[in-house]
């Protein structure tokens, strides 16, 4: 796992509840943050840098959960050393870092997910579901708002959500 702050604990949280993946190795610079969601989620391994952790322990794919901008080097690092990939949203700053991403994945035979937990949402299963009866008709615009409490009740608008309802639905 890339990543230790909150998406990285989330992930965490969710694989372990997976039968038979055990999460052994734990990468993040930010040393207190790091040891904070290693010891809550059992890593055994814990690192500063990728490239230590590809040294010094085994495993068979790594989780990417740090910040975008860093998505492109990680990735094509992680698929140079043979390792699949997961990788949280968004893929890459730009079209020309994705590409470059599937490439680095192809050329060296392992597997690249990306990861989208609202694919999986009861909201947008059920959109799916009613889309694919032809109950809804053919979407035309889709838009998605959320409200966080965190911004103090605002309602935002989700540019990366409505696309990728979009992909789920309609393509």
């Amino acid at each position: 796992m890339i990543g230790a702050g909150r998406v990285g604990k989330n992930h965490s949280k969710s694989m372990s509840h997976i039968a038979g993946m055990k999460c052994v190795a734990l990468v993040d610079p930010v040393v207190n943050i790091l040891n904070e969601t290693a010891d809550e989620f059992g890593y055994e391994y814990r690192f500063t840098s990728l490239d230590e952790a590809l040294d010094k322990a085994d495993f068979d794919a790594v989780v990417i959960t740090g910040p975008t901008f860093l998505h492109k080097d990680l990735s094509i690092q992680v698929a140079n050393a043979k390792k699949h990939i997961f990788l949280e949203k968004p893929m890459a700053l730009d079209l020309q870092e994705c590409d470059a991403i599937i490439e680095a994945a192809r050329q060296n035979s392992v597997f690249l997910q990306l990861g989208f937990m609202r694919r999986f949402d009861p909201e947008f299963a059920a959109a799916t579901s009613r889309i694919e009866a032809g109950e809804i008709g053919q979407p035309m615009m889709i838009k998605s708002l959320i409200a966080r409490a965190a911004n103090w009740g605002k309602v935002l608008p989700l540019s990366i959500y409505p696309r990728s309802l979009v992909q789920i639905c309609v393509w």
